[in-house]
């Protein structure tokens, strides 16, 4: 497999404050340029940098998917699969964000899919043997059989979009009456899966399970969303909720987004996509270096005291997903400079 610069790379970044208006959302933990990409959309466009910030964590795991994982110690390692929702009422601004971020990624599954038709019309007519796969990294309103099959076909792994999270934690169930829940719950921890269909003889495929997922969601709407059993069963603490610290309406803006947002973003997330990936290959691994590992530690510490000292069932829940999602945040930041051409 080809390197990708990316083999000893450690966890360890200097940073500067950026305050941002209306914002409590350290956007300073981003690359340079990742920052001066969401100061624009939010000057040019007016979008809420909580969205656009949340946006583009989630384009960035999708493309990273399953060829990296983090490694703190020996069977203490983390794959950058996370689950985001963009909360905001009506005209807040919230779905455009992450339709503007995944472009990039769209363009790409569009060209795939011209390569798709095209092979499959040659195959129709006999000029290949072998049925074509269509190539993608997002899907959208997908049923969980659907779902395994197109992720089968792509092991790297896949970003699902839903721009109404509550339709699509209603329609999980729709085609059936099982329950499809336990899969995007043990999806979310990378569990390694085997695909089973009754004409296949043997298994389809062996892969580890990588389905980020994000969408948007009104904020009284979030109750359905975490409600009865969700609260015990670990839904509700695998989701990253992302809102904004106001509720303004935007303003009109005359400033035009600059070409260069627009190319530095392109640039930035096609050197993650054209990260090579090998189904017959172990994920590449980032290890933390001593310094970021002690800072892990520290913090983990610190967090559990203040769980033990609170003896609050829901902070225990909590953290204990906590802990998982900083280790994945910084694999997917770590690789988020690399591509910005900061990384080790």
């Amino acid at each position: 497999m080809r390197k990708t610069g990316l083999d000893n790379v450690v966890f360890d970044k200097p940073t500067s404050k950026v305050i941002i208006e209306d914002s409590d959302f350290p956007i300073d933990v981003f690359p340079q340029t990742i920052q001066d990409i969401i100061i624009d959309l939010n000057k040019a466009q007016g979008l809420p940098v909580e969205f656009v910030s949340a946006s583009i964590l989630f384009a960035v795991s999708t493309a990273i998917g399953n060829t990296h994982i983090a490694y703190v110690k020996k069977d203490t390692i983390s794959s950058a699969t996370i689950y985001i929702a963009l909360v905001g009422v009506a005209g807040s601004g919230k779905s455009y964000p992450l339709e503007w971020i995944l472009r990039p990624i769209k363009h790409r599954d569009r060209d795939s899919y011209k390569t798709y038709l095209q092979d499959y019309k040659s195959f129709k007519d006999g000029e290949i043997i072998e049925a074509p796969i269509q190539s993608r990294f997002l899907v959208n309103d997908v049923t969980k059989e659907k779902l395994n099959q197109i992720h089968s076909q792509n092991p790297r792994g896949l970003g699902l979009v839903s721009d109404e999270l509550l339709n699509f934690y209603y329609n999980i169930n729709r085609y059936h009456k099982g329950n499809d829940l336990p899969y995007y719950l043990s999806n979310w921890s990378n569990y390694r899966i085997q695909t089973d269909r009754i004409k296949d003889v043997i298994p389809q495929n062996d892969y580890d399970q990588f389905v980020s997922i994000a969408g948007t969601i009104q904020p009284d709407l979030v109750y359905e969303f975490i409600k009865t059993k969700n609260k015990s069963n670990g839904w509700y603490f695998r989701w990253l909720f992302a809102s904004t610290k106001t509720q303004k309406f935007s303003r009109f803006s005359t400033i035009d987004i600059k070409d260069s947002t627009s190319k530095n973003w392109k640039d930035i997330l096609n050197k993650i996509l054209d990260i090579p990936f090998e189904l017959d290959s172990e994920p590449k691994i980032l290890k933390y270096n001593e310094k970021a590992k002690a800072t892990f530690f520290d913090w983990y510490d610190s967090m559990a005291d203040i769980v033990d000292a609170k003896q609050d069932l829901f902070l225990f829940e909590l953290q204990g997903k906590f802990s998982h999602y900083a280790q994945r945040l910084a694999l997917i930041l770590e690789i988020m400079y690399w591509a910005c051409g900061d990384g080790a």
